[in-house]
Parts: C-alpha cells; structure tokens; sequence
C-alpha cells in the first residue's frame, strides 16, 4: 500500500471521527456545519487515497475527480461555521444557503463535464497529475471564489480574537490555529518546500483543522460557551458590564458600562478603571479594591442615577483571572417606588382621615350633640347588656332618672338659648361626677338618665345627692345672672325593682314622679315591689 494513502486514510477516519463527535451536538446550529465541513473532507481524503492506490490512469482520473465532491463542500462549509462562531449567523438565511450552494454545484458540474467543454482542466492536467494548479477559467473562479471564503473567514477569526476577553481568547486561538493549517499547507506547496512530494497536502491541513475543533470541543466545550453569547447578548444588554484583570485592566466592556466613561479616555481595552471612569472617581472607582459585592450606588455628578452594582471574582480552573462588575440602572424603579411610598402614605393618611370620620360619626350616633353625653339609642344598645352582665356576675345595677325642676319656665323666661345653656351645664356636672363605667345619657328634653353598674340602692342615693349638691354649688350663669338649678332624681335597682329593660326604667320613673308630687328638688326610691315584668 503506498504511504500516501495511508496518512489519507487516517486523515479521512480522523474527519469521520470529528464529524460524529460533532453530530452528537447537533441541536447546536455551528455544529452543523462543522459536521458539513467534516463529511467534505472525509470524502476528500478518502478518494485521494484511493488515487495513490490506483494503477490505471483512467481509475487515477476517476478518483481525483471524485475529490472534488468534498473539495467544492469545505470552503463553504469553514465559512458558514465561522460566521456562526463569530455572531454573524444571522446573515446565513435559507436564501444564504441557496446563494452559497450555487457555486459547488455549478464547479461539480463543470468539472464532471470538463470532456465536452474544456472550461475547467482546459486540457491541462494528465492521468499522471496527483494535483491539479492549473485550468480553465471556471477553474481558476473556483479557486477565488473558495479562497475568498476561507480568507473572509479567517479574518473573522482574527477580528473575534482580538475583541474576546483573555477568559475566551484560548477558545478562539485554538480556532485560528485550525484556520492556518490549510494557508500553511498551500504556501509549502507553492513554494514546493514539502517532504511529501507531488502530494497535495490540503486535505491533511483541513483534517487538522477539524481535530482542531474537536479539542475545542471537547476541551472548551466549543458549541456550549462561545464569544456569539458575547456579541449578541452583552453588546445588546442594558447593563452595564466590565471585566476587569488582576491588576484592574479592563479586558471587556460593553456599550452600557461605556455610556459612563469618560469620552476623553479613548478605547478602554487595557487600561485601568481609573482612567477609563475619571470623572466618576468618586463613585464607580471608589469600589475597585472591593472582589465581591453588591450595593446600591447613586450617581449625580452627570445626571442623577441610581445603580445596583455588583462585583464577583473570576476564576478558570480554581485560579482568579479578575473581577466582573455589572451594573443595572434601577433609577425609574426607585422613582416608581417613592411614587408608590407617597401613594401609600396620601392612601394612610386617607384611611386614617376615614376612620376618624367613622369614628365621629359613630360618636355622633351615640352622643347628643349639645351636651356630648350618650343618647337614647346608644341608652338602648347598652342597658340590655349591663343587665345581662349584672345577671351574669349576680350583682346589683343601679338606675337614675331625672329632669330639671321648672325647665320649661326658665325657656319661656330666659328663650331656648338659656335653657340650652341650662342643659350643658347639667350635663357638665354630670361628666365630673360619675366614674368611668358609668353611663349617662340624656333621654329626652331636659330628661336625664343614669346607669350605675355594681351599685346598691343606697350609694346610688349618695351619688343623686351629690348632683344636686354640686348643682348647688355651682349656679348656671343665664344673661348675666346665677341660675339655680335644682333636680328631682327617681332611683330604681336590678333585681329589687326589675329584672327588664323596661320594668326596670319604669320603676326608676315612677319614682321620680314621686319625687315632683313630694314638691321637686327630691329624691326618691321606687317603693312599689310589684313590678310587671
């Protein structure tokens, strides 16, 4: 077997091998291509192999035309993958595909009808010729036109390895190098400086080329982490982003972070934060010893904005490379939440405003709004409950009634206004002279009742005789004089004089009819003890 065919078998074996590896990650679309480009090339060294092992010139001639079936799929299919790996997928559109499928097609065509034309070997090459250098000119437009696309895509290569941060440039060097080999095996040809001789050396190259990628693969994981992750999305992201080395030199920058800059600083790309953010010294640069943070950071010496910062270590293979700061703008969100603090402090101060008025309300339901003492609906509400409580507890309730001695003739002396005057001042009395349990209310014109739980017959008595006492002491001023104001006070208790809401006011009325026909200013405690109930 001739030594050529050989290394062309293995180089072939070695395509179909990366071609598989590159397959199983299929779901990625770079992947793809690198599978194209490895079945092209495996069909290459492999029917060149066969060339080397052929005798007759004819099979010689079948098997070096049959190279061209992968040698018209390569070029293309390096540069679809190097768009894709570079960011620049988008561009490879199903229109893309038929435009750049055009020309193999046309070449094979060409090439397989070459006996009838002459216009691609031109009658140049002979049964002996293990490379072809010389056609006609579709030959020669083959060779630009796949030059061009390994060129274009090497250039693409170079321009990503330049702009990749140092954590991606091992992954796109290892690109590069696989896109050297084939240029290196072309000039040795060309300047016929190799130890193969008369071997083309192309399909060897582009097979290191793929083994290449399938260390990337595997080493680098090449179609999970790619710089296109870095074009497409941090270019585009509304955060800023800094990756900084060591020794605090910016090795990656995005288009937000450069917003805050200083414009005078020039392309950032290796140099400090320092320079870079000069007229922000007080504020980002302020945390370039801090490795790992997060904090909130405002901004006010361009215009006012609030940032939410954080900073985190680098590391590749346990070892830190640096620090990632990344910032995202939170300023509208701090506006909309001093909104919503000030929507929710007018909507406290709204409840607030509205349980005071349920609360006024409530008091005006239950409260008699000219002597602020509780009314007859609240008398009503509550009276039940303190006999119930008394029942509850087995002891005693005491109740007052009474009214104002002569009320109608002091309105009708001194008008309604004294007589108002005449019923606040009552009512005054009785706020400093009953305790806090309690309940006064007015029941009526210048009627008066009083309930005082847990009290017998005689303290509540003692207690009707002390508001006729300060009722003396203290005259009601009517038009510039002193009025006196005497009462007339009638007292029942639960349970002597009833065990009701009604028995038990009607026995406390009932005295204080009593207490009138005895000639008013008395008091008096219900006798009856038959009371129906």
């Amino acid at each position: 077997m001739h030594p050529y065919s050989i290394a062309l078998f293995i180089s072939s074996f070695a395509a179909g091998a990366t071609a598989l590896i590159a397959l199983s990650r299929r779901q990625v679309r770079s992947a793809r291509f690198v599978v194209l480009q490895m079945a092209g090339l495996f069909i290459w060294s492999f029917t060149y192999a066969f060339y080397w092992l052929a005798e007759q010139p004819t099979e010689k001639l079948f098997w070096l035309d049959a190279t061209y079936l992968g040698v018209v799929v390569v070029p293309t299919a390096f540069f679809c993958f190097s768009l894709e790996y570079t960011g620049y997928g988008g561009l490879l559109t199903r229109r893309a595909f038929m435009f750049l499928g055009i020309e193999p097609t046309l070449a094979s065509i060409f090439m397989w009808t070459d006996r009838w034309h002459g216009l691609f070997f031109a009658g140049k090459r002979t049964a002996m010729s293990s490379t072809i250098l010389d056609g006609g000119p579709v030959f020669w437009a083959h060779v630009v036109y796949s030059y061009s696309l390994l060129l274009i895509a090497t250039i693409l290569l170079v321009w990503t390895f330049m702009r990749s941060p140092r954590l991606f440039r091992r992954q796109t060097g290892a690109m590069l190098v696989g896109a050297f080999l084939p240029w290196l095996a072309n000039l040795v040809g060309l300047l016929k400086i190799s130890p193969l001789v008369g071997i083309d050396l192309t399909p060897i190259a582009f097979t290191l080329t793929g083994i290449t990628i399938t260390v990337s693969l595997l080493g680098y994981r090449l179609f999970e982490i790619v710089p296109v992750a870095r074009h497409l999305l941090v270019e585009n992201m509304g955060d800023g982003i800094i990756v900084l080395d060591n020794n605090d030199r910016i090795v990656d920058i995005n288009k937000a972070a450069l917003y805050f800059a200083d414009p005078a600083a020039g392309s950032p790309i290796g140099m400090s934060m320092e320079t870079v953010f000069a007229s922000r010294s007080k504020s980002i640069t302020a945390y370039g010893n801090v490795s790992d943070a997060r904090f909130e950071l405002i901004l006010d010496d361009i215009s006012p904005r609030v940032l939410d910062v954080r900073i985190t270590p680098l590391y590749l293979q346990d070892k830190r490379q640096g620090r990632m700061i990344v910032w995202h703008d939170i300023t509208d969100r701090k506006e909309m939440e001093m909104q919503l603090r000030e929507a929710n402090r007018k909507l406290h101060r709204q409840i607030s405003e509205t349980k005071r008025l349920e609360a006024q309300l409530r008091v005006q339901a239950i409260r008699d709004p000219l002597t602020n003492l509780f009314n007859r609906r609240y008398l009503a509400e509550t009276l039940p409950r303190e006999l119930a409580r008394a029942e509850r507890e087995r002891s005693s309730l005491g109740v007052a009634i009474f009214d104002i001695d002569n009320f109608k003739a002091i309105n009708d002396t001194y008008g309604h206004p004294a007589g108002d005057r005449v019923l606040q001042a009552v009512s005054a009395m009785l706020q400093q002279n009953t305790r806090r349990q309690d309940i006064a209310c007015r029941y009526g014109g210048d009627e008066f009742v009083v309930i005082i739980p847990k009290t017998s017959l005689e303290v509540t008595r003692k207690r009707a005789e002390e508001w006729q006492a300060a009722l003396l002491k203290e005259p009601a001023p009517i038009n510039g004089t002193k009025l006196q104001i005497t009462i007339s006070i009638g007292i029942a208790a639960y349970p002597g004089h009833g065990k009701t809401v009604d028995s038990l006011l009607r026995a406390a009325d009932k005295a204080l009819y009593d207490a009138k026909d005895a000639g008013r200013d008395q008091i008096k405690i219900f006798q009856d003890q038959l009371i129906v109930e």
